[in-house]
């Protein structure tokens, strides 16, 4: 993966988010709030309550001790993603994870400006 552009559109992808950029870049979906169409930003590279849904929706384990983000895929196939020191934040780590499973699902990002 080159970009954080394409990890959040494979991890959106994972969590089944229809993941939009509007013209100023900005990562998000139209979703329904209050009964009305509504544009939601969506970047849990930046709002922990994105990250820890994103981790919640996916079933990514967060082991605090051992800075480590992982899930086991039913392949038997073992993800993880480490944060701390060059491996970056917490944040990154979780997304890196959530798109690699994201990657792994067969279905092309679609990733449109608006």
């Amino acid at each position: 993966m080159t970009d954080d552009r394409e990890l959040l559109e494979r991890a959106a992808r994972a969590a089944g988010i229809n993941l939009q950029f509007n013209d100023k870049g900005v990562p998000g979906y139209y979703g329904d709030w209050r009964g009305l169409p509504q544009w939601i930003e969506w970047d849990p590279r930046e709002d922990d309550g994105d990250l820890y849904g994103l981790a919640r929706k996916i079933s990514i384990n967060i082991d605090f001790a051992d800075c480590c983000a992982w899930k086991r895929l039913p392949s038997g196939d073992l993800i993880q993603e480490w944060w701390g020191g060059e491996s970056g934040d917490e944040a990154h780590a979780i997304v890196r994870a959530a798109a690699a499973i994201g990657e792994g699902m067969g279905v092309p990002v679609v990733a449109k400006e608006g």
